[in-house]
């Protein structure tokens, strides 16, 4: 097979490998760019048929089309080496739905599974275990596919871009210039609370320290997320996950969070908070317990418990107090 050939099908592997769904004619302008040379129709015809067929490297791929648009398909084998590169960063998705329910047996046995079958290293599980932690269904689907993107950039350890309205500015749609504002950030994780996602990052100019660590809400975004491109080298910026991880203590950041927000230059210790709650909010807060810190101290005769937290006491404490109305008090 001639040299250029080889090339022109390693290449294309690589493009079905990233996981994006490209239309043919996609394809052929893609590769076109890469080798400066115009491609036939029937060549990229031949390429696709021979991947399908006899493959190159790993054998015969499972190439599908829907909606004219062409993608590797895992129906049959879904394992590491045959994960492309947005399934693989999207795993979050799949180990955030399972974790909570890890008591179950089956549920347990799935988990640890995917893990070992997919060979994570320390690295991997790590972002998993945290990129992506809700009890909650994402049924908007934009929302969706901002976070996939997020969480393919944290996979590549690659900085990300986008334009971003404050949450100050209330529900409107229609911004003007001074409202919006440009982010580069090297995306660290997505959490989510009460529904609603969120990019955990640092700025790309600041060191990687609990004091720059900045959240998002993913649907304040306009224009991206996007992978942030270099001016100097033309290429996605990257970062060491790992180190910043570790620096800034992402780790036990939110430990003490009721919520996603934290102040970090008032939010420095927490401290117990005690709450009585009646009726329908003692049974609830028993039931559904307000923070993992939650001690029941007191119980009266009526039915009425005293609660202890050991929290960050900030707005969205009290906002989550306040939501109980007049059977939550001091």
């Amino acid at each position: 097979m001639h040299k250029n050939r080889i090339q022109r099908l390693n290449y294309l592997v690589e493009i079905l490998e990233q996981g994006r769904k490209l239309t043919f004619a996609e394809m052929q302008l893609q590769i076109e760019n890469k080798f400066n040379k115009k491609l036939q129709e029937r060549m990229l015809r031949k390429d696709l048929s021979y991947l399908r067929e006899i493959g190159i490297g790993k054998g015969p791929l499972n190439i599908k089309v829907e909606d004219f648009r062409y993608f590797l398909s895992n129906e049959f084998t879904f394992r590491a080496e045959n994960l492309n590169q947005i399934e693989r960063a999207t795993l979050p998705f799949l180990l955030g739905l399972l974790q909570p329910y890890q008591k179950v047996a089956a549920v347990e046995a799935l988990y640890k599974n995917i893990i070992e079958v997919h060979r994570l290293d320390t690295t991997e599980v790590n972002q998993m275990a945290i990129a992506f932690q809700s009890n909650s269904a994402m049924n908007d689907s934009s929302q969706l596919r901002k976070v996939a993107v997020i969480l393919e950039n944290i996979h590549l350890q690659q900085a990300v871009e986008f334009n971003y309205v404050k949450v100050i500015q209330g529900v409107n749609r229609e911004f003007s210039d001074d409202q919006v504002s440009y982010r580069r950030m090297f995306p660290l994780q997505v959490k989510e609370y009460l529904g609603r996602y969120y990019l955990v990052g640092i700025n790309i100019s600041r060191e990687p320290t609990m004091e720059n660590i900045q959240i998002f809400p993913v649907d304040r975004f306009i224009n991206g997320p996007n992978a942030f491109i270099a001016d100097d080298s033309e290429e996605p910026l990257k970062f060491d996950w790992k180190h910043y991880y570790k620096s800034t203590n992402l780790s036990t950041y939110f430990t003490h969070c009721i919520g996603i927000l934290r102040n970090h230059q008032i939010d420095v210790s927490p401290v117990y908070v005690y709450r009585w709650f009646k009726e329908w909010a003692a049974s609830y807060v028993e039931a559904v317990p307000l923070h993992w810190t939650q001690e029941i101290v007191q119980r009266s005769q009526d039915g009425a418990i005293r609660v202890r937290l050991n929290v960050f006491d900030n707005h969205e404490l009290k906002g989550r107090l306040l939501s109980f109305g007049e059977y939550c008090w001091e």
